[in-house]
């Protein structure tokens, strides 16, 4: 194997919240992704079975969350608006969704939807975990 498959990646928020994230290339059995949120009034777990749509972005995802104090996790719903009328189009939808972020930009002077600097720190960050993996140090975004 001379491609890395696996990113580990474990790091302290600006905020001071730990992040620990790990994801996996190739194609696994079972839950495809599995992302746990875990707060101080309850957990969310957001998960995409490897049965589904083979590309995690654009993969159905199911929503599960729990309160602190309750046993186990409960389906959530996600509201129908976050669908944009495409809920049998999960790839479309996720480009409806930008282009609909937008189009409100534009008309209102918001900016909501993922700018040029969004871009820029998310490549800063991937080059940091680059540069980790290749020294061995711990880097700072």
């Amino acid at each position: 194997m001379k491609t890395p498959d696996q990113l580990v990646l474990d790091a302290v928020l600006q905020s001071g919240a730990p992040l620990s994230f790990q994801l996996r290339g190739g194609l696994p059995r079972g839950t495809r992704l599995l992302w746990e949120i875990n707060g101080t009034a309850g957990d969310l777990r957001i998960t995409a079975k490897a049965e589904q749509i083979p590309v995690i972005n654009i993969s159905p995802l199911r929503v599960e969350g729990g309160r602190r104090g309750e046993d186990g996790f409960r389906e959530l719903e996600i509201p129908s608006s976050f669908y944009f009328g495409l809920e049998d189009a999960v790839a479309a939808r996720n480009v409806a969704g930008v282009y609909r972020l937008m189009a409100q930009d534009l008309r209102h002077g918001t900016r909501t939807a993922p700018s040029f600097d969004d871009a820029v720190a998310l490549h800063k960050t991937i080059s940091a975990i680059e540069q980790s993996a290749e020294t061995g140090k711990r880097m700072r975004v």
